[in-house]
């Protein structure tokens, strides 16, 4: 009988494990494999940014611009 293989990485890997010893995937199938977002580290920084920039310039508008 053959060992299963990891569905991330697809090395051999042994029945009794939890999580791949090579890219820690679970082993168990009933865990479904989520979606993660491919974009790059600098991406998410200046989203980053820009959500906390605009987020700041609405508290500045409304504690300065009071009726």
């Amino acid at each position: 009988m053959s060992s299963p293989k990891c569905r991330e990485c697809g090395k051999e890997i042994s029945e009794d494990l939890r999580n791949c010893p090579h890219c820690d995937t679970p082993v168990n199938p009933n865990i479904p494999k989520y979606p993660t977002f491919g974009g790059s580290g600098w991406v998410m920084t200046v989203i980053g940014v820009l959500f906390i920039t605009l987020i700041v310039g609405l508290l500045i508008n409304m504690f300065v611009y009071q009726d």
